[in-house]
């Protein structure tokens, strides 16, 4: 049971194969199309054009807008939606000057379920027609103009095009975009900056009813795309009108033979980073800017403005004077404050800060996101400034993915347990430099789910004697439910913008799509240093993952560490990432190699001693695994997860009391989920049943979904021992959830089943468990005594035979087969089996008593004399007075 305590190894490896990408923001400049006009329009002349062009629908209890598109004679023809005409009524339209004219609808033009109608009607009047562009003009993230008729008048939205999919969905909309579309604006104009004329609204954000996200083909866009695309409002290509009608365009409005271009990132990675760069903001020391952070707006109440940030961002130093800081926002200003109680909050015994500064300008407030991310296992971001320095003016926002693991792993694997105190709860594997701390950790909706504190960085010194930095583990951060429950306690919750859900998870393409988007790591030159070539390594072997990076980069990635060691051959912060990686390859032996490298070299390294006693317990090396843990502990005592590394390591030696004296000590300072498993651990040794499920219960309690399937497993056999069944088995139905692919824990719900006599539910378990382990024999056996009690004995006796093949000193396995053999009166081949099993176990009573009945059916009683004889003395001899009779009655019966 202990062994299992060690699956974390595993995770291990898992966590090295996540993601670590870093992007430079200058690179995500939205693209400008050689289409692209060099005339631009001012946004008050972008206003007073839409407003000419556009015109208001009628249509029963219906309106919406209208474009006017063409003009013959005294005949005008506009464009606008299908779904804004109400069937059997006719149609008004109002211009500009507020006169109102009947309309006719436009017959004879197939628009293939496109929503789009004309409408033509008849004024004297001369009305301005609608220049016309086309899509593709306009590059995503850059800035378009929509207009129409609400219920309140004429209204004029600024927004950016996010998304232009490569296919139309059915009704032909094909241009998503953030202007707010409200109510009426349906029909009216989208432009570009030169006041084209670039598609037609038509959905809002969050429709109410149906689903419009269906491509033309029928197929559907993925979950999380489809989220993201409920959040923009949607227009229809004016170019689809011109392909459709063209007589009622112009050749400007033709279909173009390029696309619009798009972000360099895809569309989800493209969303979270446009409001990563709105709610981001800079917090610096005015005369020292080495001294800066980062920042993220989270509320606005008049016209004052919060920042949530690490406390330490803010917080005074003897090289840091931070008495005035000032916050630099996304457009550039700059705000001073100067820092007292009114205007600084701390998080008590956290890592958080709130700042307020004041302004005028509108600034996008931040959204948080309140739910389990750990749980959810899900890909996110981190954004935040780095390169601040005196006298330089080219400071940059980062953008980096990765993936999130749990506090408990965290533990595990970071440099330092200590780097998990201060309220850093999350551990993360995207790449954050000097500068980025405080920035927000975003989902992949562009929510808030955590604050960025800290990278593990280590400075050692090069060759031409600077300092330098390097990383030697993960990024850290505090939960955002850190700084909830506190704006609950101080009445500031009400002001906040907090969502409790968790988002759509993204699929293998879509992750795939964003690590190769983020992934522009640049590799050294060929005379880089051993520092340039480790940094450079670590990043791609946190990188490799899935199909898109794999085993190619992380044998490049040892490949750069390789060449840092041959540098510097002393070099054993190379030498422990070298294992590190390894891990992630599973080659558990070389990363021993690797982590007994770096502990020669320097000895006083914990966290080499810490990995390096886990591939020994990972290569069931339990006895050198605790010493290396006990070397750890010497270096680093306060480091809670070797703890309980030595505490499972010294039950797995079945040197309980001192197990449970670790982990005693380890709950009185630390009352963690893992240090209440590793107790309940010990206390199961000892002897002690209740406390062990007290502990067990307390672990579950405080981390339900990531104490390891072990805890369930454990706390299922301890209620089974209790019979408990129906508890136990609730227990190995988790212990399954967790972990699927463990041979174990479809063993042990089997067994539970077993005695519920739920006999399909057992086979079907111990089918499972010898799939995922084939030569598991102890599985293969309990099946075979399932099939035996379903008189199935044929399938019995080759489940048997092959646990025998895979033990054959298992007596208990060739005795059973023998008692089927019987029952099928194979007297011949159950004695054979009986006299092996005999040989195995000559104090087993049972075996010669059931040999004696075989004897008996095979016509020899006096050989069945002799068996029950001996069975006789043997139950005499073990004080079985009850089978001592019953043997002797059979005697009897044979006289």
């Amino acid at each position: 049971m202990y062994k299992r305590s060690l699956a974390l190894i595993a995770w291990m490896g898992t966590l090295l194969m996540l993601p670590i990408q870093v992007v430079n923001l200058s690179m995500l400049s939205p693209k400008v199309s050689a289409q692209q006009p060099t005339s631009q329009l001012s946004e008050e002349q972008l206003k007073r054009l839409a407003q000419s062009i556009t015109v208001k629908i009628l249509s029963g209890e219906n309106s919406g807008s209208g474009i006017v598109l063409k003009k013959n004679n005294q005949v005008y023809t506009v464009i606008t939606n299908q779904h804004i005409l109400e069937s059997g009524t006719t149609a008004k339209i109002q211009t500009e000057d507020g006169k109102i004219y009947a309309a006719s609808l436009v017959k004879g033009v197939n628009f293939q379920g496109k929503d789009l109608a004309l409408l033509q009607f008849r004024a004297s009047a001369n009305y301005t027609v609608a220049p016309l562009g086309n899509l593709a003009t306009v590059a995503v993230n850059e800035p378009i103009y929509a207009a129409g008729f609400p219920s309140q008048g004429f209204i004029f939205k600024t927004g950016r095009v996010l998304l232009i999919p490569k296919q139309a969905f059915k009704e032909g909309y094909q241009i998503g975009y953030s202007n707010e579309i409200e109510k009426g604006m349906s029909g009216g104009p989208i432009l570009n900056r030169r006041g084209q004329i670039i598609g037609i609204n038509g959905i809002h954000a969050y429709p109410l009813w149906g689903n419009p996200y269906v491509y033309e083909d029928g197929s559907r866009p993925t979950e999380a795309l489809q989220d993201l695309m409920s959040r923009y409002s949607w227009g229809i290509p004016i170019q689809t009108l011109a392909r459709l009608a063209p007589q009622y365009t112009s050749k400007a409005s033709l279909p173009a033979a390029n696309i619009p271009s798009t972000s360099n990132l895809p569309p989800i990675a493209n969303e979270v980073n446009n409001i990563a760069q709105e709610i981001t903001v800079r917090i610096d020391v005015p005369t020292l800017r080495e001294c800066s952070g980062s920042g993220v707006i989270v509320s606005k109440q008049g016209n004052t403005y919060s920042v949530l940030t690490a406390e330490h961002v803010v917080r005074g130093s003897q090289k840091c004077d931070r008495t005035v800081l000032e916050v630099i926002t996304p457009d550039g200003k700059q705000y001073q404050i100067k820092v007292n109680n009114s205007n600084l909050k701390t998080l008590p015994e956290t890592d958080l800060a709130l700042i307020q500064f004041t302004s005028d300008q509108n600034y996008r407030v931040a959204t948080l996101a309140n739910y389990d991310i750990v749980k959810d296992d899900g890909f996110i971001f981190v954004s935040g400034w780095t390169g601040l320095k005196s006298g330089n003016g080219d400071t940059q926002r980062q953008f980096t993915s990765g993936n999130v693991a749990s506090k408990q792993i965290g533990s595990f694997v970071a440099k330092n347990s200590l780097s998990l105190s201060y309220g850093y709860g999350l551990t993360y594997t995207n790449f954050t430099e000097q500068g980025m701390s405080g920035g927000p950790v975003l989902d992949i909706r562009g929510r808030v789910i955590g604050i960025h504190g800290k990278s593990e960085l280590e400075e050692i010194t090069d060759q031409a004697g600077q300092r330098r930095l390097i990383t030697l583990g993960l990024s850290l951060g505090v939960p955002i439910s850190s700084f909830v429950r506190w704006s609950q306690s101080v009445g500031m919750a009400p002001i906040l913008r907090v969502e409790n859900t968790a988002p759509p998870p993204l699929t293998t393409e879509e992750t795939k799509s964003i690590l190769e988007a983020l992934f522009k790591i640049k590799k050294p030159r060929d005379n880089a240093d051993a520092i340039d070539w480790l940094n450079y390594g670590w990043q791609v072997a946190l990188n490799s993952q899935g199909e898109s990076f794999g085993k190619k980069e992380r044998e490049e990635a040892i490949k750069a560490i390789d060449r840092a060691i041959q540098l510097r051959p002393n070099f054993y912060q190379a030498w422990y990432l070298r294992g590190f990686t390894q891990i992630a390859n599973e080659e558990y032996q070389q990363a021993l190699n690797s982590f007994n490298k770096a502990t020669q070299i320097e000895p006083k390294f914990s966290p080499a001693w810490r990995l390096r006693g886990l591939m020994l317990a990972n290569l069931e090396r339990y006895s050198d695994a605790l010493e290396s843990f006990n070397q750890a502990a010497k270096l680093d005592p306060d480091d809670s997860g070797i703890q309980i590394f030595r505490s499972i390591m010294l039950a797995t030696a079945r040197r309980f009391p001192e197990a449970l004296e670790i982990a005693n000590r380890l709950v009185q300072k630390n009352p963690g989920s893992w240090a209440y498993f590793a107790r309940g651990t010990a206390r199961i040794g000892t002897g002690d049943l209740q406390g062990a499920m007290a502990d067990l219960n307390e672990a579950i309690r405080l981390n339900p979904e990531y104490i390891e399937d072990t805890a369930y497993s454990l706390r299922g056999t301890l209620r089974a021992k209790q019979g408990d069944l129906k508890g136990a088995l609730a227990d190995f139905n988790e212990a399954v959830r967790f972990d699927p692919e463990d041979a174990s824990n479809f063993k042990n719900r089997g067994e539970i089943r077993f005695q519920q006599k739920d006999y399909k539910g057992a086979i079907a378990d111990f089918n499972e468990a010898i799939r995922i382990k084939p030569e598991d024999i102890e599985a293969i056996k309990a099946r075979g005594a399932v099939r035996f009690l379903q008189k199935d004995y044929k399938a019995a006796i080759a489940d048997l035979s092959e646990a025998i093949r895979l033990k054959p000193e298992d007596s208990e396995a060739i005795k059973l087969r023998g008692s089927i053999r019987f029952l099928q009166q194979d007297y011949k081949g159950a004695i054979a089996d009986f006299n092996q099993a005999i040989r195995l176990k000559p104090e087993d009573a049972d075996i010669f008593y059931y040999r004696g009945l075989t004897q008996v059916q095979a016509k020899d009683n006096q050989a069945a004399r002799q068996d029950f004889q001996k069975a006789a003395d043997l139950y005499k001899q073990q004080g079985k007075a009850n089978d001592y009779q019953k043997v002797l009655a059979k005697m009897k019966e044979i006289q």
